[in-house]
């Protein structure tokens, strides 16, 4: 018996306990799920602890997620680069558990090759542990779907100037009420409650010109990882490069080949 469960054990009173046909088993389980202590029964001797230690195991990969990508052509360049410690993010969110659920705690062991964490604690903190973990895996091992539609609108003579967007209104399913396309993206972007039809949004692009599906890219990543989709093509030119004069006074032009690199990139993490 450790120091912290003598105290416990010292200022702990039982009034009645009412039993009956019970094991000595059930006698402990009774006494002990009222109190913030763990014990153990070796035969005849009940050994009592007030810190237990856990281990889990994370079915996750075991790496530091981190990429690049740099699409180019010649002079022209994208980029996106990231970068996610999935275990030293863990580590912290499970010391700050620790932290909330006891003044003590012991320090965590994370085994990155075999992907087990031992935690030693009491028995709140070790409950909030479970807890947190169990969460996590079931979210981490989600799947998203992310399927794409790119299309592109060639204006006609008459909408030169840009899409009106102040004429495609979108209705909100409880209320009904209308809202201007200016609440289309970004952070007051109301889609997700929103009565929203992919065909209907197309239609109304079309009353501005011509419209054209370019590409419907679809990819699978786990939930909350980044994932990277490009659309794009190169795009190559002839200009000049320079006029050249021969002997005789007669002049030339000389023309080279360039290239750009257009696309649409996508950084997405679900």
């Amino acid at each position: 018996m450790d120091k912290e469960s003598k105290k416990v054990i010292s200022s702990y009173k039982v009034d009645l306990i009412n039993l009956k046909n019970a094991t000595l088993n059930q006698l402990l389980d009774t006494i002990f799920n009222t109190t913030p202590l763990f014990y153990k029964r070796e035969g005849n001797k009940v050994f009592v602890s007030f810190y237990k230690s856990a281990i889990f195991k994370i079915d996750f990969i075991p790496n530091v997620f981190s990429g690049y990508v740099n699409m180019d052509s010649f002079d022209n360049s994208i980029k996106s680069a990231y970068k996610r410690d999935f275990w030293s993010e863990l580590k912290e969110n499970l010391i700050q558990i620790l932290k909330n659920e006891g003044d003590k705690y012991k320090k965590l062991v994370i085994d990155k090759s075999s992907s087990l964490v031992s935690v030693t604690g009491n028995k709140n903190q070790l409950l909030a542990v479970k807890e947190y973990i169990d969460n996590l895996l079931k979210r981490l091992k989600r799947e998203v779907l992310i399927d794409v539609r790119i299309y592109s609108v060639e204006l006609s003579k008459s909408y030169q100037r840009g899409i009106d967007w102040s004429k495609f209104s979108l209705f909100l399913s409880d209320s009904l009420v209308p809202l201007r396309g200016r609440y289309i993206g970004g952070s007051e972007a109301i889609f997700n409650s929103a009565t929203f039809n992919a065909s209907a949004f197309l239609n109304f692009l079309a009353q501005n010109g011509n419209v054209n599906s370019i590409s419907n890219p679809k990819i699978v990543t786990l939930n909350n990882q980044k994932s990277i989709i490009s659309i794009g093509e190169t795009i190559y030119y002839k200009y000049a490069l320079k006029v050249v004069t021969d002997n005789n006074g007669n002049s030339s032009t000389e023309y080279t080949i360039g290239s750009k690199f257009v696309v649409v990139l996508l950084d997405i993490t679900p």
